[in-house]
């Protein structure tokens, strides 16, 4: 069951961070995908009725599959908090160093705390008046 569970949910990491995803949002899909599902059920009785594994292993990869499911819940409530310790936070520094010593001269500057919509417009606004400004955002 673990093994299962490793595999499923290391691959569903590693293609969600290949797609563009932050490290913590993979992880979290991840764990949530990480189970057996019912698909693994149909694949395994076309695998018994093709005779493409033996009887012993079908069984114990029933109940893997089941066991996985079994857990799901107890994953998905420590998700979060599992994928916040699997996200690695040392690329976070290096880019606030980046941003720092990139804006270290700035002096006399606004400052606009989220650059959505509203600070985009701000942005804009200063922008036509000549004022240095620096955005900060989540994203």
């Amino acid at each position: 069951t673990l093994t299962l569970m490793l595999v499923k949910g290391c691959v569903v990491a590693a293609l969600v961070k290949l797609r563009g995803s932050d490290s913590e949002t993979a992880w979290r899909s991840g764990l949530a995908l990480a189970q057996g599902g019912e698909f693994c059920f149909a694949l395994m009785a076309q695998m018994q009725q093709g005779r493409l594994i033996p009887d012993e292993f079908n069984g114990l990869l029933l109940a893997a599959t089941f066991c996985s499911m079994l857990l799901t819940p107890l994953l998905l409530r420590a998700a979060p908090a599992i994928a916040l310790r699997l996200h690695r936070k040392p690329n976070q520094q290096v880019q606030l160093e980046a941003i720092t010593a990139l804006n270290a001269q700035l002096h006399g500057h606004a400052v606009i705390c989220g650059y959505g919509r509203v600070g985009q417009s701000i942005g804009r606004f200063l922008r036509r008046e000549q004022q240095a400004y620096i955005a900060l955002d989540d994203d």
